[in-house]
C-alpha cells in the first residue's frame, strides 16, 4: 500500500512539473510572439512570418503562431481542471466544461492538420492531448469520488 501511494506521489509531482513547465513555455511564446508589420495577414501573400526561411520540398516549416494557439488552447484546458491560475483573477477554480471543450478543439486541430504539421509542432499537439486528456480523466474521476462520499456529520449539541 505505501509503494502504491509513494508512486502515485512521484506521479503528482512529476504531472505537477510538467503543468508548470507547459505554462512556463505558454507564458514565454505569448511574450516573443511575431506580430505582422505589414497589415497582411497569416495566410494572404506577404502575410507569412516564415517568408524568408523556405522549407526544402516536402517539409512543412513550423509557425510560432501555431506553437503559440496549443499552449494558449492548453492552458485554457488546464484552468479549467483547476491546475492553473486564471492570469486575470489570480485564483485556480473549477469548469470542467471549459477544459473539455478546450482538449476537444485541440483534438479536432489534431484531426484536421493531420499530415500537414512539422515533426515538433506534431510531436507537441500528441503530447499536450495525452497530458490533458489524461489530467482530465483524473479530475473528473476524483469529482466523482468526491461526490460519493457521505457529507460530514455536523456534531450538534
Amino acid at each position: 500500500m505505501s509503494d502504491e501511494k509513494r508512486v502515485d506521489e512521484d506521479w503528482k509531482k512529476r504531472a505537477e512539473e510538467e503543468k508548470e513547465k507547459l505554462l512556463e513555455e505558454s507564458r514565454k511564446a505569448q511574450a516573443g510572439a511575431p506580430a505582422a508589420t505589414d497589415g497582411a495577414s497569416a495566410g494572404e501573400p506577404g502575410g507569412s512570418i516564415e517568408e524568408g526561411d523556405p522549407a526544402a520540398p516536402g517539409e512543412t516549416v513550423a509557425d510560432p503562431r501555431f506553437r503559440n494557439l496549443i499552449y494558449n488552447l492548453a492552458a485554457q484546458a488546464m484552468m479549467g481542471m483547476g491546475q492553473a491560475e486564471d492570469p486575470h483573477t489570480g485564483q485556480r477554480g473549477l469548469d470542467l466544461n471549459l477544459a473539455r471543450e478546450s482538449i476537444e478543439v485541440l483534438g479536432m486541430i489534431e484531426t484536421k492538420t493531420k499530415g500537414n504539421l512539422a515533426g515538433d509542432e506534431e510531436t507537441l499537439l500528441g503530447e499536450l492531448l495525452r497530458q490533458l486528456r489524461l489530467s482530465y480523466a483524473q479530475v473528473v474521476h476524483a469529482q466523482k469520488e468526491q461526490a460519493s462520499q457521505p457529507p460530514p456529520e455536523a456534531s450538534g449539541g
